[in-house]
């Protein structure tokens, strides 16, 4: 059995000291919810080779929080990042106040696993949208 290489990972809120090593992982459109004040954003970081390895940015609509971004380098997939980064997301913005849900919209056919991930964190598909809390 080839089994996946441990990873030391590690996950931070961005802000404007370390927003740069997570850009490239974050396309324009969620780049811009960096600076607004409705928005939040988190970066996972593999602690053994010291490398930005995972983005997550949103914003909050309505007391909902928008998943506008959610992304993890394949070599660190299947070993939690992906989940901290989500838990981080959604302590990070209960803790603000005011959400009463979660929501991510995503291309079904973009290639990516993500309905198998969201469904292993128990979100549920409504009105076309993968919803969750």
């Amino acid at each position: 059995m080839n089994k996946k290489q441990a990873h030391d990972i590690h996950i931070t809120l961005l802000d404007a000291e370390n927003a740069g090593a997570f850009l490239p992982l974050l396309p324009p459109a969620a780049r811009g919810w960096l600076d607004a004040p409705e928005g939040v954003a988190v970066g996972a970081v593999d602690g053994g080779i010291s490398t930005a390895v995972g983005a997550c940015a949103a914003h909050v609509e309505a007391g909902w929080l928008e998943i506008d971004w959610l992304w993890v380098e394949e070599n660190a997939r299947g070993n939690g990042a992906g989940w901290d980064l989500m838990m981080a997301l959604i302590r990070s913005s209960a803790d603000a106040g005011g959400i009463i849900g979660l929501s991510i919209r995503y291309a079904a056919e973009s290639g990516e696993n993500l309905t198998g991930f969201l469904e292993r964190m128990n979100f549920g598909i409504s009105d076309g949208f993968m919803n969750g809390f």
